[in-house]
Protein backbone atom coordinates (compact mmCIF):
# COMPACT_ATOMS: atom_id res chain seq x y z
CA UNK A 1 0.00 0.00 0.00
CA UNK A 2 1.12 3.69 -1.23
CA UNK A 3 0.77 5.79 2.15
CA UNK A 4 1.37 9.88 2.09
CA UNK A 5 2.01 11.44 4.94
CA UNK A 6 1.84 15.17 5.97
CA UNK A 7 4.62 16.54 7.78
CA UNK A 8 4.14 19.91 9.36
CA UNK A 9 0.85 19.04 11.78
CA UNK A 10 1.16 15.44 11.36
CA UNK A 11 4.77 14.23 12.01
CA UNK A 12 5.48 17.36 13.87
CA UNK A 13 4.44 20.91 15.66
CA UNK A 14 6.06 23.31 13.50
CA UNK A 15 2.62 25.37 14.34
CA UNK A 16 3.75 26.01 18.19
CA UNK A 17 7.40 26.49 16.84
CA UNK A 18 6.21 29.41 15.10
CA UNK A 19 3.94 30.42 17.89
CA UNK A 20 6.74 30.59 20.20
CA UNK A 21 8.76 32.16 17.33
CA UNK A 22 6.47 34.95 16.91
CA UNK A 23 6.38 35.65 20.66
CA UNK A 24 10.08 35.90 20.89
CA UNK A 25 10.58 38.28 17.72
CA UNK A 26 7.66 40.15 17.78
CA UNK A 27 4.60 40.03 20.25
CA UNK A 28 5.90 41.41 23.19
CA UNK A 29 5.86 44.37 21.21
CA UNK A 30 2.24 44.89 21.29
CA UNK A 31 0.20 42.41 23.09
CA UNK A 32 0.84 39.61 25.76
CA UNK A 33 2.48 36.29 25.05
CA UNK A 34 -0.40 34.50 26.72
CA UNK A 35 -3.16 36.19 25.10
CA UNK A 36 -1.54 35.98 22.01
CA UNK A 37 -1.27 32.41 22.15
CA UNK A 38 -4.58 31.57 23.38
CA UNK A 39 -5.71 33.66 20.07
CA UNK A 40 -3.77 31.82 18.14
CA UNK A 41 -5.24 28.01 19.33
CA UNK A 42 -8.71 29.56 19.20
CA UNK A 43 -8.44 29.67 15.47
CA UNK A 44 -10.20 27.60 13.42
CA UNK A 45 -8.12 27.92 10.26
CA UNK A 46 -4.88 26.92 9.69
CA UNK A 47 -4.59 30.58 8.70
CA UNK A 48 -3.04 31.35 11.24
CA UNK A 49 -0.68 33.56 9.16
CA UNK A 50 -4.10 35.59 8.67
CA UNK A 51 -4.56 35.90 12.25
CA UNK A 52 -1.04 37.28 13.14
CA UNK A 53 -0.75 40.21 11.11
CA UNK A 54 -4.15 41.23 11.94
CA UNK A 55 -2.87 41.17 15.50
CA UNK A 56 0.15 42.75 14.49
CA UNK A 57 -1.38 45.37 12.22
CA UNK A 58 -0.68 48.31 14.59
CA UNK A 59 2.73 47.68 15.59
CA UNK A 60 5.16 50.04 14.95
CA UNK A 61 8.24 46.83 14.70
CA UNK A 62 8.24 45.88 10.55
CA UNK A 63 7.02 42.16 10.94
CA UNK A 64 7.39 39.83 8.40
CA UNK A 65 5.20 36.81 9.64
CA UNK A 66 6.86 34.24 6.92
CA UNK A 67 10.54 34.89 7.87
CA UNK A 68 10.30 31.98 10.50
CA UNK A 69 9.34 29.77 7.09
CA UNK A 70 12.08 31.31 5.23
CA UNK A 71 14.85 29.75 7.44
CA UNK A 72 17.07 27.25 6.04
CA UNK A 73 18.04 25.70 9.59
CA UNK A 74 13.88 25.29 10.02
CA UNK A 75 13.71 21.89 10.91
CA UNK A 76 17.45 21.85 12.79
CA UNK A 77 15.64 22.14 16.44
CA UNK A 78 11.82 20.55 15.97
CA UNK A 79 10.88 17.07 17.18
CA UNK A 80 9.10 14.70 15.77
CA UNK A 81 5.53 13.62 17.48
CA UNK A 82 5.40 11.48 20.05
CA UNK A 83 4.92 8.26 17.93
CA UNK A 84 5.34 9.27 14.75
CA UNK A 85 8.70 7.75 14.46
CA UNK A 86 7.29 4.08 15.46
CA UNK A 87 4.39 4.60 13.30
CA UNK A 88 6.05 4.87 10.27
CA UNK A 89 8.70 2.61 11.31
CA UNK A 90 5.41 -0.12 11.22
CA UNK A 91 3.90 0.79 8.33
CA UNK A 92 7.73 0.01 6.81
CA UNK A 93 7.94 -3.14 8.51
CA UNK A 94 4.36 -4.51 7.40
CA UNK A 95 5.42 -3.68 3.66
CA UNK A 96 4.07 -0.37 3.04
CA UNK A 97 6.06 2.46 0.89
CA UNK A 98 5.65 5.77 3.04
CA UNK A 99 6.11 9.15 1.52
CA UNK A 100 5.94 12.36 2.89
CA UNK A 101 4.60 15.01 0.82
CA UNK A 102 4.79 18.91 2.81
CA UNK A 103 4.55 22.38 1.48
CA UNK A 104 8.40 24.05 1.29
CA UNK A 105 9.82 26.68 0.81
CA UNK A 106 12.83 26.68 -1.26
CA UNK A 107 15.28 28.07 1.79
CA UNK A 108 13.95 25.43 4.26
CA UNK A 109 13.41 22.96 1.73
CA UNK A 110 16.93 21.26 2.62
CA UNK A 111 16.28 21.83 6.25
CA UNK A 112 13.21 19.54 6.34
CA UNK A 113 14.53 16.73 4.06
CA UNK A 114 17.17 16.45 6.42
CA UNK A 115 15.01 16.06 9.09
CA UNK A 116 13.57 13.37 7.54
CA UNK A 117 16.53 11.77 6.57
CA UNK A 118 17.42 12.18 10.05
CA UNK A 119 14.52 10.90 12.03
CA UNK A 120 12.55 8.65 9.57
CA UNK A 121 15.31 7.33 7.61
CA UNK A 122 13.59 8.49 4.35
CA UNK A 123 14.73 10.53 1.46
CA UNK A 124 10.86 9.92 -0.13
CA UNK A 125 9.75 13.79 0.48
CA UNK A 126 7.73 15.20 -2.33
CA UNK A 127 7.48 18.79 -2.17
CA UNK A 128 4.24 20.39 -3.05
CA UNK A 129 2.09 23.01 -2.16
CA UNK A 130 -1.19 22.23 0.23
CA UNK A 131 -3.77 23.14 -2.20
CA UNK A 132 -2.18 20.79 -4.83
CA UNK A 133 -1.44 17.39 -2.72
CA UNK A 134 -4.87 16.38 -4.38
CA UNK A 135 -3.09 16.05 -7.35
CA UNK A 136 -0.37 13.17 -6.68
CA UNK A 137 -1.74 10.03 -7.84
CA UNK A 138 -2.24 7.08 -6.28
CA UNK A 139 -1.75 6.87 -2.65
CA UNK A 140 -3.86 4.49 -1.18
CA UNK A 141 -4.43 6.31 2.32
CA UNK A 142 -3.05 9.98 2.76
CA UNK A 143 -2.73 11.05 6.26
CA UNK A 144 -3.28 15.11 6.72
CA UNK A 145 -4.16 17.70 9.63
CA UNK A 146 -5.93 20.11 6.96
CA UNK A 147 -9.59 19.67 6.59
CA UNK A 148 -9.39 21.41 3.42
CA UNK A 149 -6.73 19.30 1.90
CA UNK A 150 -8.23 16.01 2.96
CA UNK A 151 -11.55 17.59 1.50
CA UNK A 152 -9.75 18.08 -2.20
CA UNK A 153 -8.19 14.67 -1.33
CA UNK A 154 -11.78 12.99 -1.37
CA UNK A 155 -13.46 15.21 -3.99
CA UNK A 156 -10.67 14.48 -7.05
CA UNK A 157 -8.90 11.18 -5.43
CA UNK A 158 -9.46 7.63 -4.70
CA UNK A 159 -7.10 7.96 -1.60
CA UNK A 160 -8.75 7.36 1.46
CA UNK A 161 -7.91 10.16 4.00
CA UNK A 162 -7.27 10.05 7.96
CA UNK A 163 -7.40 13.12 9.36
CA UNK A 164 -4.50 13.51 12.29
CA UNK A 165 -6.05 16.11 14.74
CA UNK A 166 -4.06 18.58 15.99
CA UNK A 167 -4.37 21.49 18.64
CA UNK A 168 -5.01 23.63 15.43
CA UNK A 169 -7.88 21.54 14.05
CA UNK A 170 -10.88 19.79 15.64
CA UNK A 171 -13.33 17.26 13.65
CA UNK A 172 -16.29 18.21 13.96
Amino acid sequence: MKIGIDVDGVLCDTGTTWIDWMIKTYVDVIIKPEEFKQKMYQCDSWEINTLAEQLLKDTVVPTNIEEFWLSSTLYDNIKPNVGSVSAIEYFKELGHEVFFVSSCFPEHQRSKYNWLKTHYNSDALIACPSQHKHRIPAFDIFIEDRPATIQALVDNTNTKCIQFVTKFYNIG
